[in-house]
């Protein structure tokens, strides 16, 4: 309890409260940030992976929005833990009794965010009388059918584009993430004269320098299907969005570190050593360093390490302690044996496992290696792994990519194409080190669970393929 108090600062969080009901499965977490400028409003995020760190983050922003923006209104934030794309009747039980559950703390309006909409907005007027953003028949303002903040973001990509001297007319839009918000900013920007050139959501990319059909690909998302079923344009793996060219970016970023993809080990397959970047600044946001991706029969299902966060500032990566308020270790491991149960090499990885959760780490860069080597090992890679804290080794940018290079000798960095682009080949060349590309293509192989998923964990390769993985992994080059 300590912990959670020292969180907080001089203007809140005056209230946390934690929500559970086992036989619905509703988990659920209301922060209350602060009310000195009136009852606090914010939306209800719903999504797999949130946390209070996250509600605490998000409550305060919401405390600073209302007040610059000159509103009778503090600031405050909900998360409710689960799938926002589950069967409609079971994520109205769940909206319904967490408005329930939360229906005596008359400061705090519920409002829209991720993973909710107006319709959920519906279900918790009608549950406690107390909402904002809600559907126009209720005399709320269609938020998500007129898109605002799609529109935000096409206004901010115009005033951008004046300073950078970018006409809109005509310019080249690539937008990561085709859903709410992608689509309305798609379409605002359209409007103003861009050209749509490449689009992707969470199964891949669509690329067409032409000019990609914005009202046939917002048609086939409200159908429920990816950009990738439009019969038009390149279909390309997810990340290849960021190496499209383009003159407005819209991006949605993420490093992977926690059971990474396959992407990680081809480059590792490539080189002659890699290192892991320990000491570098954690990244704020959600972020790929404690969570990915595995499969299961209903799409992706998420394994998620619970870290601390609030209220301890800026943090190395190395530095980072893992929150072990929650049994998680033992949901991971379930869900593992349970979604892979009928995977061909399932029982070899799934001991190691076992062994590595255990140990029960206090860092999370200390877990993170662990499980990486494993994966190593398994894919048989003959790189040498060092972390750049042994190294003794810092910097910033292309001096820490160069001073890497030089405690170990080397002569020449290498990077995925997606990340290449951003270096600086100059400055790399000028300490003598030569900048190396890899492009590297998913590759499709046999899963359990219907129709193939895309950029997962490198987990879900070597349980389905065992030995060959690496095999595969090597055919994406």
């Amino acid at each position: 309890m300590t912990d959670l108090f020292d969180r907080g600062d001089g203007f809140g969080p005056a209230k946390v409260v934690h929500v559970r009901e086992p036989s619905i499965g509703l988990r659920a977490v209301l922060v209350i940030d602060n009310v000195a400028r009136g009852p606090a409003v914010g939306g209800l995020r719903m999504a797999p992976d949130v946390t209070v760190e996250e509600c605490i983050r998000l409550a305060r922003a919401m405390t600073l929005k209302n007040s610059a923006a000159g509103l009778a209104h503090g600031g405050g934030k909900s998360v409710l833990w689960g799938d926002p794309r589950m069967p409609r009747e079971n994520k109205e039980t769940l909206i319904r009794a967490c408005a329930h559950a939360l229906r005596h703390e008359e400061d705090y309006i519920f409002g829209p965010d991720m993973g909710t909409d107006e319709a959920c907005m519906a279900w918790i007027k009608d549950e406690i009388g107390r909402a904002v953003g809600l559907p126009a028949a209720m005399g709320g303002i269609p938020l998500d059918a007129i898109g605002a903040t799609g529109w935000g973001l096409s206004h901010a990509a115009d005033v951008a584009a004046r300073y950078c001297g970018v006409s809109l007319d005509g310019a080249r839009l690539a937008i990561q993430g085709f859903g709410a918000v992608g689509t309305h900013t798609a379409r605002f920007l359209r409007e103003k004269g861009a050209r749509l050139v490449a689009v992707s959501d969470t199964v891949g990319t669509l690329r067409d320098p032409a000019g990609l059909d914005v009202t046939q690909l917002i048609e086939l998302k409200k159908g429920g299907k990816s950009v990738r079923d439009h019969l038009a344009g390149e279909k390309l793996d997810r990340d290849a969005i960021i190496d499209i060219e383009c003159d407005i970016w819209i991006p949605a970023t993420h490093q992977p570190i926690f059971l990474p993809w396959p992407g990680f080990f081809f480059k590792a397959l490539q080189a002659d050593a890699l290192v892991l970047l320990d000491r570098v600044q954690f990244p704020q946001g959600r972020g790929w360093l404690h969570r990915n991706r595995v499969k299961s029969d209903q799409g992706d299902h998420w394994l998620r390490v619970p870290i601390w966060k609030a209220g301890r500032g800026t943090q190395a990566i190395a530095d980072v302690e893992i929150c072990d308020d929650t049994d998680w270790r033992a949901r991971h491991l379930r869900s593992v044996r349970q979604l892979y149960a009928h995977a061909p090499y399932l029982q070899p990885h799934l001991k190691v496992l076992e062994e590595i959760y255990a140990r029960r780490h206090r860092t999370l860069a200390a877990l993170n290696v662990d499980l990486i080597r494993h994966l190593w090992v398994a894919l048989e890679v003959p790189a040498k792994l060092h972390l750049q804290s042994d190294l003794g080794v810092g910097g910033q940018g292309p001096d820490l990519l160069a001073n890497v290079c030089e405690a170990l000798k080397a002569d020449t960095y290498l990077a995925l194409t997606v990340a290449a682009k951003y270096l600086d080949r100059q400055r790399l060349g000028a300490r003598g080190i030569g900048l190396a590309r890899a492009k590297f293509r998913p590759p499709v192989y046999p899963q359990i669970w219907g129709d193939f998923r895309y950029n997962v964990s490198t987990l879900d390769l070597v349980l389905n393929c065992g030995p060959k993985a690496r095999e595969i992994i090597t055919a994406g080059s």
